[in-house]
């Protein structure tokens, strides 16, 4: 599996932006208050993903006395970051399209402040989500050691590895 790449998160990003800003431009005046609750849970995977961050990186490096872990639990943590990521950034893009929109907005000013007060918890949350599973992410990457190569081959003056 290979990392997740930097322009995949930007272009996520951006097409949430668009889309957020379109569809909540669009149809902003019948929608009902946006709900708190709609921010609450990613925020709580965000604060999840990195707790896993840090026991893997805890238990990957033996700090604290922690017990060893599964490879596959591992490469499975990895598979969960990867797919986070680019969630998080879609999430992190569409409220921030909201919020430019929001921002243009003068009708009934206690509903248009509390939407622009949830699109900036949407905004921290969606981006903690992505950097919580980078970091996930990069804690569970093979590390390679000096003797090897990025092939995973042994330099020309040692034996074999099975001798």
């Amino acid at each position: 599996m290979k990392p997740t790449r930097i322009r995949v998160l930007v272009a996520t990003f951006a097409a949430g932006g668009v889309v957020g800003g379109v569809v909540l431009g669009w149809a902003y005046g019948e929608l009902p208050e946006l709900p708190t609750s709609w921010v609450v849970p990613v925020a709580i995977i965000a604060v999840m993903i990195a707790f896993l961050a840090w026991t893997t990186r805890n238990r990957l490096t033996m700090q604290r006395g922690a017990r060893p872990i599964d490879p596959i639990a591992v490469a499975r943590f990895a598979a969960l970051a990867r797919a986070c990521s680019p969630v998080g950034a879609l999430l992190t893009g569409l409220w921030l399209g909201g919020l430019v929109f929001l921002l243009t907005q003068r009708g009934s000013l206690d509903a248009v402040a509390h939407d622009r007060k949830l699109a900036i918890a949407g905004i921290i949350s969606g981006a903690a989500l992505t950097a919580a599973a980078l970091w996930l992410e990069w804690v569970c990457r093979i590390k390679i050691h000096d003797d090897e190569d990025k092939h995973g081959h042994r330099g020309r003056n040692e034996g074999p590895a099975h001798a």
